[in-house]
């Protein structure tokens, strides 16, 4: 079996961070869009991801795709 190794920016990482604190309650889904400059519906896109995903949902599709095509 094949382990994924997944690679977080420190952007994806700052999302994973926000995304905990709203979860816990710490912040407001608005400050936490306020606080990444992101709108607060793509804030919610994120966290449906991270909820159906764990953080590799949050690692980003093009950079995936470039180091794959990069393989074959």
């Amino acid at each position: 079996m094949t382990e994924r190794v997944w690679g977080m920016s420190q952007r994806e990482c700052d999302y994973l961070e926000v995304i905990h604190k709203i979860t816990g309650k710490v912040l407001s889904q608005k400050e936490g869009a306020e606080q990444l400059g992101l709108s607060t519906r793509q804030l919610r896109r994120l966290q449906r991801l991270y909820q159906a995903h764990g953080a590799e949902g949050l690692v980003s599709k093009h950079r995936l795709i470039q180091v794959q095509s990069c393989i074959f």
